[in-house]
């Protein structure tokens, strides 16, 4: 008996064989923990060069205008010695989190060395409650 387990064992091991072992039962989404941020936070960096160069310099401030719709403002600040050319956009959420597909488009931001700048975005719709602003490095 312990001949056979260790030979199944053996086989496992070696790969030579595929065993895949179903179970029941609830699972979790894959990379539930990991990649979740845009849906939580209300300022993101989307990619790690941009997190090098940029950081958010502030709280970002809302404001209702009287049409209703939801105005973000974020401050950004350059953290290099060196010009840098960012993209920044909002996506505008309900108050459950769940985009309402009311995004701005992504939008050319030159920061001086150093710098910090206020990025506004304001939401076509006035069911707009919550926001993301995403930086990332130019394309």
């Amino acid at each position: 008996m312990k001949s056979i387990s260790a030979a199944l064992a053996a086989l496992l091991i070696t790969g030579t064989g595929c065993v895949q072992i179903e179970r029941e039962g609830v699972y979790f989404p894959e990379g539930q923990n990991l990649h979740n941020y845009e849906s939580l936070a209300t300022f993101v960096l989307l990619d790690s060069l941009a997190k090098d160069y940029v950081t958010q310099a502030g709280p970002t401030v809302e404001n209702r205008l009287e049409d209703g719709r939801l105005q973000v403002v974020a401050a950004i600040r350059n953290r290099t010695n060196n010009p840098v050319i960012i993209q920044a956009n909002c996506v505008f959420k309900t108050y459950d989190g769940i985009e309402i597909g009311d995004a701005t488009p992504f939008q050319d931001v030159l920061l001086d060395p150093n710098a910090t700048k206020s990025l506004r975005f304001t939401s076509y719709s006035e069911e707009a409650a919550g926001y993301t602003v995403r930086i990332r490095r130019q394309r």
